[in-house]
C-alpha cells in the first residue's frame, strides 16, 4: 500500500523518510508551500472551457469569467487541474535551477510532497 500516493501506508513511509533526513543532516531550513490557484490561472481556464465544455475561448474571456463559472469548469475536471498544478511545479524547479539554485538538488538535501 506504501506505492500508492495518498494512502496511510505511503505518508508513513514519507514522515519516515524524513524523519530520518532530519536525524542524519539536522532540521530544514527552507520550506516553500505552494497552493493552487486554478480560478487564477487564465491559460488552465481556456484548457478547462475546450476539455468540459468543448469551447475556445481566450485568456481575457477567462478572466472575465463569474468565480461560479470557474469553479464548476474546475469540479468538473480536476483530474486536468492536478496536471497543470504539476506542471507549474516542475516550471518553477526549473526556474531553480536557472538561478542557480540546484545546489540544494545535488546535495539531495531536500524532499517534496504534493497533495
Amino acid at each position: 500500500m506504501a506505492s500508492i500516493t495518498g494512502s496511510p501506508a505511503y505518508w508513513e513511509q514519507q514522515k519516515k523518510k524524513v524523519l530520518g533526513m532530519v536525524r542524519q543532516f539536522g532540521i530544514f531550513t527552507l520550506f516553500i508551500t505552494l497552493t493552487a490557484a486554478e480560478t487564477h490561472w487564465r491559460e488552465l481556464l481556456v484548457i478547462l472551457k475546450k476539455t468540459v465544455d468543448k469551447e475556445d475561448i481566450t485568456e481575457e474571456t477567462a478572466g472575465e469569467m463569474s468565480f461560479e463559472e470557474k469553479a464548476r469548469l474546475i469540479r468538473t475536471d480536476p483530474i486536468t487541474c492536478a496536471q497543470y498544478f504539476d506542471h507549474r511545479f516542475k516550471r518553477f524547479l526549473r526556474l531553480g535551477k536557472m538561478l542557480k539554485m540546484d545546489h540544494l538538488a545535488d546535495t539531495g538535501l531536500f524532499t517534496t510532497f504534493t497533495e
